[in-house]
């Protein structure tokens, strides 16, 4: 097959092979176990280790190790996170103040992993654009400014000539930048939580959960080789949720895409002055566009509901929006391509809580990425050792994710709202 006809994630590409943790195998009892590997399963475990030190915590994942959803994100660590649909006058509610305060305490947490366990995932404290390429999109942007400047937050008003030099595009008319906000190569991140996990936390790769019972008060998880005895239950994973629970009705998922270039020249790139950066779109539906270390270029865009694109469409929808921001570009094209699943919720809020007697879930990350799966991780750990912490207590206040109907009707709806979204964004795409 040709490669062009493959998709497969940079990130997991650019690292070394690694060799996975053992299969399940007989019989395991232990304290929590916990289901998924991602970002949310990696906290949740590292943050039940801190809880009940010594106690046995199991981590059962379906595959590999960053070749989840966890791997395949854009790679920003965001402390100070924004709503698009706010503005400055909403900005410190009582949503948006609950957010600003888990990111921040959770950003300071990886932070102290990464350099305590020197994992090395290119953790660059570059900060992001917002940036716009249309009228409604400069409009966004200050909104976006002014919601940086109720948080007492720094930012710059970025035009487009300063723009052209930094970045090396001429795309985009005017930007915003906040420094609270870390770029990092997500798989290399995500293998660094899992290599570095405390010794009281065993992993097990390749060991989807095919039967869950509860007997006498223990929940009994079965894979194809294996069995635990868990006290309690963690499912850190949209991915088979709705198989075991209801939860399914509380939770969609979509699919988006991206891609990365081969290294670029100087020229090809427009001479942009910063080595690393990293664009976030001014429109909720916008393109997010990263310079990778080494002269490549991330575009991530895209939705699909109901299947996932192949390469060819994936390089084919993605094209012109490189093109479009460098046309030097233009023969080059995208050397990798690839999609991962999004848990999308109504109005954006999440689901966290016991689902069933001594389990607990979390979903609704709705792409918010690195901090909010990390934060949810950890406040799931704290759910089933009966920790009280403000940060849960501020968690719990939450509005919860609503009841989503049901196909077909689901089906229309977001149909109706990705068509709306694209051509309410426009070339911001």
């Amino acid at each position: 097959m040709n490669k062009a006809d493959d998709t497969h994630c940079a990130w997991t590409a650019f690292l070394p092979s690694r060799r996975p943790s053992p299969k399940l195998s007989g019989h395991v009892d232990c304290a929590v176990a916990v289901i998924g590997a991602g970002l949310v399963g990696m906290a949740a475990a590292r943050r039940l280790a801190e809880l009940m030190p010594g106690e046995p915590i199991v981590v059962l994942d379906a595959g590999a190790v960053a070749e989840g959803s966890a791997g395949r994100n854009s790679g920003y660590v965001i402390d100070v996170p924004l709503s698009h649909a706010m503005d400055a006058r909403s900005t410190l509610g009582t949503v948006a103040s609950t957010q600003l305060t888990l990111s921040r305490r959770t950003y300071a947490w990886l932070d102290a992993i990464v350099r305590d366990a020197h994992i090395d995932c290119g953790w660059h404290r570059g900060g992001r654009f917002y940036a716009a390429a249309t009228d409604d999109g400069i409009t966004a942007l200050q909104s976006l400014a002014e919601q940086f400047e109720e948080l007492n937050e720094p930012v710059t008003r970025v035009h487009s000539d300063e723009l052209r030099a930094l970045l090396g595009t001429d795309y985009y008319r005017a930007a915003v930048f906040n420094p609270s906000c870390t770029l990092v190569q997500p798989a290399a991140l995500i293998r660094g939580l899992a290599d570095s996990m405390p010794e009281s936390v065993q992993l097990h790769e390749h060991s989807r959960v095919t039967d869950w019972s509860i007997r006498r008060g223990m929940h009994v998880l079965r894979t194809a080789g294996g069995t635990v005895d868990a006290r309690r239950v963690i499912w850190a994973t949209h991915t088979d949720l709705r198989d075991f629970s209801r939860l399914g009705s509380r939770y969609m998922t979509l699919y988006t895409y991206a891609g990365v270039t081969p290294e670029l020249s100087d020229e090809e790139l427009g001479h942009g002055a910063l080595q690393q950066w990293g664009v976030l779109p001014a429109l909720r539906a916008g393109s997010t566009v990263r310079r990778l270390p080494g002269g490549r270029v991330l575009v991530r865009s895209l939705w699909s509901y109901g299947r996932t694109l192949t390469a060819p469409e994936i390089r084919h929808g993605l094209q012109p929006l490189l093109v479009a921001r460098f046309p030097g570009a233009a023969a080059t094209g995208f050397e990798f391509v690839w999609g991962g699943p999004v848990s999308i919720t109504r109005h954006a809020d999440a689901y966290l809580g016991e689902f069933r007697p001594g389990a607990y879930a979390f979903t609704g990350c709705n792409g918010s990425g690195i901090v909010k799966g990390s934060t949810y991780g950890r406040l799931l750990a704290e759910l089933a050792c009966d920790h009280r912490s403000e940060e849960l207590d501020l968690a719990l206040k939450e509005p919860m994710a609503g009841w989503i109907p049901p196909e077909p009707l689901r089906r229309v709806a977001v149909h109706f709202t990705l068509w709306r979204n694209a051509r309410h964004t426009g070339v911001e795409v």
